[in-house]
């Protein structure tokens, strides 16, 4: 099953269940990141570090508390709540769409159960933002 098709089929249950638009296209965004399927937008710059073009509030806080790494704006710029913040959406949302992305297929079929199992509703996390 084509990509595009896991996540029209995804999305549409989704939003059944009460997700909004954009908590479907920030999954879709951090799925592709995390496995590699779209490049992190920035550059490289002196000494090897990266610095990503997006400039969220998970970018500004990665060199919080800690010595400067080459990566790791790169690491945080494939974040869940990094794509949430670009779209608006809420991280623990999706976490959840883009866990049901991976999840809920095999080679051909859908299991739509399973993803209901997995993405719950959105009132269902009380609010509550899960840890990276």
């Amino acid at each position: 099953m084509k990509f595009e098709d896991r996540i029209a089929q995804i999305g549409d249950l989704a939003i059944s269940l009460g997700y909004e638009r954009k908590d479907v296209d920030a999954a879709a965004v951090y799925f592709k990141r995390r496995f590699g399927m779209e490049c992190t937008p920035g550059t490289w710059v002196a000494n090897g570090f990266f610095r990503a073009e997006e400039r969220t509030q998970a970018v500004q806080e990665s060199h919080l508390n800690r010595k400067p790494k080459q990566l790791q704006e790169h690491q945080a710029a494939k974040t869940a709540k990094h794509c949430a913040e670009l779209l608006g959406s809420s991280s623990v949302h999706t976490k959840r769409i883009a866990r049901a992305i991976q999840m809920a297929f095999d080679e051909t079929q859908f299991f739509e159960r399973s993803a209901r199992n997995i993405m719950k509703t959105p009132a269902q996390s009380g609010g509550v933002e899960e840890s990276q």
